[in-house]
Protein backbone atom coordinates (compact mmCIF):
# COMPACT_ATOMS: atom_id res chain seq x y z
CA UNK A 1 0.00 0.00 0.00
CA UNK A 2 1.68 3.16 -1.37
CA UNK A 3 2.16 5.96 1.48
CA UNK A 4 1.96 9.73 1.28
CA UNK A 5 -0.77 9.52 -1.92
CA UNK A 6 2.56 8.60 -3.74
CA UNK A 7 2.32 8.25 -7.44
CA UNK A 8 6.22 7.58 -9.40
CA UNK A 9 7.18 8.33 -12.48
CA UNK A 10 8.38 5.88 -15.01
CA UNK A 11 8.18 8.31 -18.48
CA UNK A 12 11.77 8.48 -18.99
CA UNK A 13 11.77 11.30 -22.00
CA UNK A 14 8.82 13.30 -19.84
CA UNK A 15 11.49 13.09 -16.82
CA UNK A 16 14.22 14.45 -19.33
CA UNK A 17 12.34 17.04 -20.78
CA UNK A 18 10.67 18.59 -16.68
CA UNK A 19 14.43 18.23 -15.31
CA UNK A 20 15.89 19.90 -18.62
CA UNK A 21 13.03 22.94 -17.79
CA UNK A 22 13.45 23.03 -14.29
CA UNK A 23 17.21 23.29 -14.71
CA UNK A 24 17.06 26.33 -17.17
CA UNK A 25 15.02 28.49 -14.70
CA UNK A 26 17.66 31.45 -13.23
CA UNK A 27 17.56 30.28 -9.73
CA UNK A 28 20.33 30.48 -6.81
CA UNK A 29 19.08 27.13 -5.44
CA UNK A 30 17.03 24.11 -6.96
CA UNK A 31 14.40 22.56 -4.66
CA UNK A 32 13.06 18.93 -5.41
CA UNK A 33 9.67 18.13 -3.80
CA UNK A 34 9.04 14.29 -3.19
CA UNK A 35 11.96 12.65 -5.02
CA UNK A 36 10.86 9.54 -4.27
CA UNK A 37 12.82 6.51 -5.68
CA UNK A 38 14.44 9.19 -8.08
CA UNK A 39 13.02 9.00 -11.77
CA UNK A 40 13.29 12.56 -11.73
CA UNK A 41 16.07 13.55 -9.44
CA UNK A 42 18.87 11.72 -11.36
CA UNK A 43 17.91 13.72 -14.24
CA UNK A 44 17.84 17.00 -12.39
CA UNK A 45 20.89 15.85 -10.75
CA UNK A 46 22.97 15.71 -13.66
CA UNK A 47 21.74 18.96 -15.14
CA UNK A 48 21.88 21.35 -12.30
CA UNK A 49 23.67 24.51 -12.20
CA UNK A 50 23.24 25.70 -8.75
CA UNK A 51 23.11 23.65 -4.80
CA UNK A 52 20.14 21.32 -4.78
CA UNK A 53 17.96 20.35 -1.90
CA UNK A 54 15.88 17.08 -1.97
CA UNK A 55 12.53 17.06 0.14
CA UNK A 56 11.10 13.65 1.30
CA UNK A 57 8.52 12.80 3.55
CA UNK A 58 9.20 9.40 3.56
CA UNK A 59 11.58 7.89 6.49
CA UNK A 60 11.65 5.02 3.90
CA UNK A 61 13.07 6.45 1.18
CA UNK A 62 15.06 9.57 2.37
CA UNK A 63 17.81 7.63 3.14
CA UNK A 64 18.64 5.95 0.35
CA UNK A 65 18.77 9.30 -1.82
CA UNK A 66 22.24 10.55 0.12
CA UNK A 67 24.53 8.30 -1.05
CA UNK A 68 23.12 8.40 -4.80
CA UNK A 69 22.89 12.39 -5.08
CA UNK A 70 26.31 13.15 -2.41
CA UNK A 71 26.42 17.02 -3.59
CA UNK A 72 22.61 17.29 -2.82
CA UNK A 73 20.89 18.28 0.84
CA UNK A 74 18.74 15.66 1.77
CA UNK A 75 15.72 16.86 4.27
CA UNK A 76 13.42 14.30 5.57
CA UNK A 77 10.25 16.32 6.20
CA UNK A 78 7.44 17.53 4.91
CA UNK A 79 7.38 20.10 2.64
CA UNK A 80 4.53 21.95 4.06
CA UNK A 81 6.25 22.07 7.41
CA UNK A 82 9.50 23.55 5.91
CA UNK A 83 10.56 27.19 7.24
CA UNK A 84 11.68 28.53 3.73
CA UNK A 85 12.85 31.54 5.16
CA UNK A 86 15.36 29.61 7.52
CA UNK A 87 16.26 26.69 4.94
CA UNK A 88 17.04 29.37 1.84
CA UNK A 89 18.03 32.16 3.27
CA UNK A 90 18.92 35.11 0.64
CA UNK A 91 18.76 32.96 -2.52
CA UNK A 92 16.10 32.43 -5.75
CA UNK A 93 14.78 29.45 -5.04
CA UNK A 94 13.22 27.03 -8.21
CA UNK A 95 11.38 24.36 -7.52
CA UNK A 96 10.64 20.63 -9.45
CA UNK A 97 8.89 17.60 -8.40
CA UNK A 98 6.13 15.15 -8.96
CA UNK A 99 3.45 16.78 -6.45
CA UNK A 100 1.29 14.19 -4.18
CA UNK A 101 -2.79 14.35 -5.46
CA UNK A 102 -3.76 15.07 -1.81
CA UNK A 103 -1.75 18.63 -1.31
CA UNK A 104 -0.76 19.95 -4.40
CA UNK A 105 -2.58 22.69 -4.08
CA UNK A 106 -1.12 24.03 -0.62
CA UNK A 107 1.85 22.82 -1.54
CA UNK A 108 1.31 25.35 -5.29
CA UNK A 109 0.20 28.11 -2.37
CA UNK A 110 3.22 28.05 -0.62
CA UNK A 111 5.80 28.55 -3.31
CA UNK A 112 3.91 30.97 -5.33
CA UNK A 113 3.38 32.89 -2.08
CA UNK A 114 7.73 32.64 -1.16
CA UNK A 115 9.41 35.75 -1.64
CA UNK A 116 12.52 35.00 -4.17
CA UNK A 117 10.61 32.23 -5.51
CA UNK A 118 12.15 31.76 -9.21
CA UNK A 119 9.97 29.49 -10.73
CA UNK A 120 8.60 25.98 -10.87
CA UNK A 121 8.11 22.85 -12.90
CA UNK A 122 5.46 20.89 -10.82
CA UNK A 123 3.58 17.60 -11.76
CA UNK A 124 0.06 17.62 -10.60
CA UNK A 125 -3.43 15.76 -11.03
CA UNK A 126 -4.83 17.13 -14.53
CA UNK A 127 -7.98 18.50 -12.71
CA UNK A 128 -5.57 20.94 -10.31
CA UNK A 129 -3.74 21.85 -13.40
CA UNK A 130 -6.78 22.80 -15.48
CA UNK A 131 -8.15 25.01 -12.26
CA UNK A 132 -4.35 26.78 -12.31
CA UNK A 133 -4.24 27.66 -15.96
CA UNK A 134 -8.42 28.52 -16.21
CA UNK A 135 -9.36 31.81 -17.52
CA UNK A 136 -12.31 34.15 -16.36
CA UNK A 137 -15.89 32.42 -17.43
CA UNK A 138 -14.07 28.97 -17.74
CA UNK A 139 -16.03 26.28 -15.48
CA UNK A 140 -13.15 25.47 -13.95
CA UNK A 141 -12.20 29.41 -12.77
CA UNK A 142 -11.62 29.75 -8.67
CA UNK A 143 -9.46 30.66 -6.07
CA UNK A 144 -6.40 28.53 -7.47
CA UNK A 145 -6.64 30.38 -10.78
CA UNK A 146 -6.53 33.83 -9.36
CA UNK A 147 -3.87 33.58 -6.82
CA UNK A 148 -1.75 31.47 -9.54
CA UNK A 149 -2.36 34.62 -11.52
CA UNK A 150 -1.73 37.00 -9.58
CA UNK A 151 1.79 35.54 -8.19
CA UNK A 152 3.24 34.53 -11.55
CA UNK A 153 2.91 33.74 -15.32
CA UNK A 154 1.89 29.60 -15.93
CA UNK A 155 1.90 27.42 -19.26
CA UNK A 156 1.15 23.93 -19.77
CA UNK A 157 4.02 21.88 -20.83
CA UNK A 158 2.62 18.44 -21.30
CA UNK A 159 -0.39 15.77 -20.48
CA UNK A 160 0.26 12.66 -18.90
CA UNK A 161 -1.58 9.49 -18.90
CA UNK A 162 -1.92 6.60 -16.25
CA UNK A 163 0.62 4.64 -18.23
CA UNK A 164 3.51 6.90 -17.13
CA UNK A 165 3.02 6.31 -13.62
CA UNK A 166 3.37 3.48 -11.13
CA UNK A 167 0.98 2.27 -9.94
CA UNK A 168 -0.89 3.82 -12.19
CA UNK A 169 -3.32 6.20 -11.30
CA UNK A 170 -6.76 6.72 -11.67
CA UNK A 171 -6.56 9.92 -13.70
CA UNK A 172 -4.78 11.85 -15.60
CA UNK A 173 -1.74 14.31 -14.82
CA UNK A 174 -0.49 17.58 -16.01
CA UNK A 175 3.09 19.54 -15.61
CA UNK A 176 2.53 22.86 -15.49
CA UNK A 177 5.66 25.62 -15.57
CA UNK A 178 5.25 28.58 -13.14
CA UNK A 179 7.71 31.77 -13.86
CA UNK A 180 7.39 34.81 -10.72
CA UNK A 181 5.87 37.99 -12.48
CA UNK A 182 8.41 40.76 -13.54
CA UNK A 183 6.64 43.28 -11.22
CA UNK A 184 4.33 42.20 -7.75
CA UNK A 185 1.29 41.69 -9.17
CA UNK A 186 -0.37 42.65 -5.26
CA UNK A 187 0.86 46.07 -3.72
CA UNK A 188 2.96 45.92 -0.09
CA UNK A 189 0.20 44.60 2.69
CA UNK A 190 -2.50 44.34 0.63
CA UNK A 191 -2.20 40.46 0.32
CA UNK A 192 -3.83 38.92 3.00
CA UNK A 193 -6.59 41.36 2.32
CA UNK A 194 -6.52 39.97 -1.77
CA UNK A 195 -6.44 36.12 -0.51
CA UNK A 196 -9.74 36.72 1.88
CA UNK A 197 -11.58 38.60 -0.92
CA UNK A 198 -10.83 35.87 -3.43
CA UNK A 199 -11.65 33.02 -0.80
CA UNK A 200 -14.79 34.82 0.26
CA UNK A 201 -16.23 35.14 -3.52
CA UNK A 202 -15.60 31.96 -4.13
CA UNK A 203 -16.93 30.00 -1.47
CA UNK A 204 -20.40 30.21 -2.61
CA UNK A 205 -20.02 29.82 -6.48
CA UNK A 206 -23.59 29.92 -6.98
CA UNK A 207 -24.19 33.28 -5.30
CA UNK A 208 -23.30 36.64 -6.76
CA UNK A 209 -20.31 38.64 -5.31
CA UNK A 210 -22.80 40.84 -3.74
CA UNK A 211 -24.49 37.97 -1.46
CA UNK A 212 -20.56 36.36 -1.05
CA UNK A 213 -18.84 39.02 -0.21
CA UNK A 214 -21.22 40.44 2.58
CA UNK A 215 -21.65 36.89 4.36
CA UNK A 216 -18.26 36.79 4.35
CA UNK A 217 -17.47 39.90 5.88
CA UNK A 218 -19.98 40.05 8.69
CA UNK A 219 -23.22 40.73 6.97
CA UNK A 220 -22.54 44.22 5.84
CA UNK A 221 -23.95 44.26 2.60
CA UNK A 222 -24.37 47.99 2.54
CA UNK A 223 -20.16 47.98 2.83
CA UNK A 224 -20.00 45.43 0.32
CA UNK A 225 -22.17 46.99 -2.10
CA UNK A 226 -20.27 50.61 -1.49
CA UNK A 227 -17.11 48.51 -2.84
CA UNK A 228 -18.35 47.07 -5.30
CA UNK A 229 -19.35 50.12 -6.63
CA UNK A 230 -16.29 51.94 -6.04
CA UNK A 231 -14.40 49.05 -7.91
CA UNK A 232 -16.77 49.68 -10.96
CA UNK A 233 -18.17 45.94 -10.79
CA UNK A 234 -21.52 44.61 -11.07
CA UNK A 235 -23.10 43.17 -8.00
CA UNK A 236 -25.04 41.13 -9.96
CA UNK A 237 -21.67 39.13 -11.23
CA UNK A 238 -20.64 35.69 -9.72
CA UNK A 239 -16.95 35.28 -8.84
CA UNK A 240 -16.03 33.12 -12.00
CA UNK A 241 -16.87 36.56 -14.09
CA UNK A 242 -14.26 38.54 -11.99
CA UNK A 243 -10.71 38.92 -13.00
CA UNK A 244 -7.38 39.31 -11.08
CA UNK A 245 -7.30 42.66 -11.49
CA UNK A 246 -11.10 42.93 -10.61
CA UNK A 247 -10.41 41.05 -7.56
CA UNK A 248 -7.21 43.55 -6.64
CA UNK A 249 -9.17 46.44 -6.98
CA UNK A 250 -11.91 45.23 -4.26
CA UNK A 251 -9.62 44.14 -2.01
CA UNK A 252 -7.96 47.88 -2.32
CA UNK A 253 -11.55 48.97 -2.18
CA UNK A 254 -12.83 46.91 1.21
CA UNK A 255 -9.49 47.94 2.93
CA UNK A 256 -10.46 49.89 5.90
CA UNK A 257 -9.44 53.80 5.91
CA UNK A 258 -6.22 53.98 7.62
Amino acid sequence: MRKFSQVFLTNESAAVRIAETACGLPADHLVEIGPGRGALTRHLYSLRNCPMTLVEIDRDLAPKLSPQYPEARVVNSDFLRLDLEKEFPGVRVAFAGNLPYDCATPILDRILAFPRFAGAVLMFQKEVADKALAAPGDPEYGYLSVMTAARSSARRLMDLGPGSFRPRPRVDSAVVVFSPLPEPFIPPGLEPLFVRTVKAAFMHRRKTVLNSLSAAFGGDKAGAAAALEKSGIDPSLRAQALSPSDFLRLAAALRPAA
